[in-house]
């Protein structure tokens, strides 16, 4: 699955939420394989924020963090971090999986995940 560092970021909570909730074994370690993939597809971003967040940033409190003056710039190198394409080696979540686990999740939860989840219910799809 092909997606970019924003989408992924902008799923993140709702996926940690899903991630959190109890469930049977089966459903829930097929999900730890999918957060550990999702984790690991945020590693470098992680890293190259870090980086940015020291080369534009200030530290203050013995805590660093970019200033007003210097965001812009900051923004600016961040834009292609947020755009690169990561293609994780996950399998998507039916649907069924997740209403089996009981879990209650809002429209807009699923629309942050669209990527994530596959429609294997008998209804009409309920994204896109």
């Amino acid at each position: 699955m092909k997606t970019t560092v924003e989408k992924l970021l902008g799923a993140k909570p709702v996926l940690n939420k899903i991630f959190s909730s109890p469930m049977d074994f089966k459903t829930a370690y097929r999900l730890k394989r999918i957060a550990e993939k999702v984790n690991s597809g945020l590693k470098d971003f992680d890293t190259v924020k870090d980086e940015l967040v020291t080369k534009f940033g200030e530290v203050k409190e013995g805590r660093v963090s970019v200033p007003p003056a210097s965001m812009e710039k900051f923004q600016e190198a961040m834009k292609p971090v947020f755009e690169k394409e990561i293609d994780l080696d996950i399998e998507l979540i039916p649907i069924s999986m997740l209403e089996k686990a009981g879990l209650r999740l809002s429209a807009n939860d699923l629309i942050s995940l669209d990527k994530f989840i596959k429609n294997d219910t008998d209804g009409p799809e309920l994204i896109g």
